[in-house]
C-alpha cells in the first residue's frame, strides 16, 4: 500500500489561496472560471460552492478530496471563507 503525503500549505500559498477564495465570494458563481483556479504541485483536487446569507453576505465552502494542513497546523478537508464570522457552517474557517 502506498502512503500519500499530506499536502501542507506554505504561508505564501495559504495567503494566495485565501485571497483567491475571498475574491470568489465577490463574484457570482455563474462567472467563475474553474480552469483558472489555483493549483500547486501535490494539492488534492477540490470543489468550491458559494452560499448567500440572509444579510446579503456571501461565503464559499471549499472541500478538498484529501486532508490538507494549513500553516497554523490545522488540518481538514472542508473550510469556509467569507461571510459573517458568527455564522459557522459545519467546517472551520480557512
Amino acid at each position: 500500500m502506498v502512503m500519500k503525503t499530506l499536502f501542507e500549505f506554505t504561508e505564501l500559498q495559504y495567503q494566495q489561496f485565501k485571497t483567491f477564495l475571498l475574491n470568489l465570494t465577490k463574484l457570482n458563481w455563474g462567472v467563475w472560471e474553474p480552469s483558472k483556479w489555483l493549483h500547486y504541485p501535490g494539492l488534492p483536487a477540490y470543489s468550491i460552492h458559494q452560499y448567500g446569507q440572509t444579510n446579503g453576505k456571501s461565503f464559499v465552502v471549499i472541500k478538498f478530496d484529501e486532508v490538507v494542513k494549513l500553516p497554523d497546523d490545522r488540518q481538514g478537508k472542508k473550510f469556509k471563507v467569507g461571510g459573517d464570522r458568527s455564522y459557522q457552517p459545519v467546517c472551520d474557517r480557512f
